[in-house]
């Protein structure tokens, strides 16, 4: 229901990964407006890291180690966790990245940058999406 209404939305880290994964399982977001957090990153500073990890000590240090950090310390994998690990830890993701996404959307409305380029546009995620997927065929 929520990824079907339009109105509503998406905040991603890293959209083009989530995209591929998602259209792969029959999930085709390309109506959705999608608001990535990697690209907002990179529109304050394109020459440092957008990871997940980086963005969280540089934009909310409050939060930095903690989840992640026990995670990998205990997992090699992802499918290596218990099946309720694997969720919080996806749930601890999700919980960042919007308070990632609210920080950055800040940050880039004080620089005055127009924040209408973050926005992943139907048809520029098309042809990402198309490119992605047909590449890795």
């Amino acid at each position: 229901p929520l990824l079907a209404d339009l109105s509503v939305p998406l905040v991603l880290q890293n959209a083009k990964y989530d995209l591929i994964v998602l259209y792969r399982h029959g999930v085709n977001l390309l109506d959705k407006t999608i608001y990535d957090t990697l690209l907002l990153a990179k529109l304050l500073d394109e020459t440092r890291s957008a990871d997940l990890g980086s963005l969280i000590e540089r934009h909310l240090p409050e939060l930095s180690g903690g989840y992640k950090t026990d995670f990998w310390d205990k997992y090699d994998s992802y499918t290596d966790a218990p099946f309720e690990e694997q969720m919080q830890y996806a749930c601890d993701d999700i919980f960042i990245t919007d308070k990632l996404f609210i920080v950055l959307m800040d940050k880039l409305l004080k620089e005055q940058i127009q924040c209408k380029e973050t926005t992943i546009h139907r048809s520029a995620a098309a042809t990402l999406l198309a490119a992605a997927v047909s590449s890795r065929k």
